[in-house]
C-alpha cells in the first residue's frame, strides 16, 4: 500500500451534490472505518456539515431505511454498511483539530489501511459548512 501525489497546492474544490459526506471521530473503541459504518449513521447529501480532522465522501446504492434529518437540510439518517456503499474520497484535515498530532497521524495511518485502493485523499484547509459547497483543498493523493 502506498500513497500517489496527484497533484499539491492551493484549490478549491466543489463538493458533489449527489455524492453523501460523514465527518468521523476515530476512538480507541472505535478505529478507522468503525467510526464510519454502523446503524443510525448521519450524513450528508452534496454538502458538509462540519469541519473536522477526517470525512468520508461517499455513494449510497440502495436508500431504503435512509431518511431525511428534517432540523437539518441535506442531512440523512441510516444504516451505513459497506455492502450498501461506495468510498469514493477521504478529505482529511491540514492541522488536527480534535486530536493531537500522534493520535491524528495514527488513525490517519489505519483509516488509509482500511480505505479501498483507488481511493482519493484530499487534505483540506478549510469548509464553510452548510453554508458553501466547497472546500479549499491543498494536496490529493490517491492511494495505489
Amino acid at each position: 500500500m502506498s500513497l500517489y501525489l496527484l497533484w499539491n497546492g492551493q484549490h478549491r474544490h466543489q463538493l458533489n451534490p449527489r455524492h453523501n459526506y460523514r465527518y468521523i471521530y476515530p476512538s480507541q473503541t472505535q478505529q478507522g472505518l468503525l467510526a464510519f459504518y454502523g446503524r443510525e449513521r448521519s450524513f450528508c447529501k452534496g454538502i458538509l456539515f462540519d469541519t473536522t480532522d477526517f470525512i468520508i465522501e461517499f455513494t449510497v446504492n440502495h436508500w431504503e431505511g435512509m431518511k431525511p434529518i428534517e432540523h437539518h437540510r441535506g442531512s440523512y439518517r441510516g444504516h451505513i454498511h459497506c455492502d450498501n456503499i461506495k468510498i469514493i474520497a477521504m478529505y482529511v484535515k491540514d492541522k488536527p483539530l480534535d486530536y493531537n498530532i500522534p493520535e491524528f497521524e495514527q488513525h490517519f495511518k489505519t483509516l488509509v489501511e482500511q480505505i479501498p485502493f483507488g481511493t482519493k485523499i484530499h487534505r483540506y484547509k478549510s469548509c464553510s459548512g452548510l453554508s458553501d459547497y466547497h472546500v479549499m483543498l491543498i494536496s490529493t493523493e490517491i492511494k495505489t
